[in-house]
């Protein structure tokens, strides 16, 4: 009986041991996969803060860009040629294209002129229907960079 006993005292002790080495691992995978899941998720961060700086860089599509007193120039940054449908000016200012009516097709940019009324100051955005989209546009003055 004695031999019988030692052998179940081993074997228990084996158990432990491997019980032990189990919990171990489990241990080490956990802290495993929670590290794994916090460097994906800065990961993800850092990859939204790429995506936040390409966008802040980018170009917009249509850029109004000031020429002359009361003389402006529409810039196609796309690869596309763009359809400006209509064009409008807040209350009191008439503008129009260079080349006549909208609508208009333009490769690279197109010229436009406005005339503010007697009182109305200058404006300070004008409003672009280009390609079914719209497209509000700051006017930009003398100092404003190109």
């Amino acid at each position: 009986m004695q031999v019988i006993d030692g052998v179940q005292i081993g074997l228990t002790v084996l158990s432990l041991v491997g019980a032990g080495y189990s919990w171990w691992r489990a241990h080490l995978s956990k802290k495993a996969k929670d590290e794994a899941e916090e460097s994906a998720e800065r990961a993800r961060a850092q990859a939204d803060g790429i995506q936040d700086i390409a966008r802040s860089l980018r170009r917009p599509d249509f850029e109004l860009v000031y020429q002359d007193k009361n003389a402006l120039q529409l810039r196609n940054h796309t690869a596309e040629p763009a359809t400006i449908e209509s064009l409008e000016g807040p209350q009191g200012v008439r503008v129009f294209l260079d080349v006549g009516p909208a609508p208009h097709t333009f490769e690279r940019a197109v010229n436009l002129h406005y005339v503010p009324s007697w009182g109305s100051g200058e404006p300070s955005e004008f409003v672009f229907h280009i390609d079914g989209s719209r497209h509000v546009l700051p006017v930009p003055g003398p100092s404003t960079p190109r």
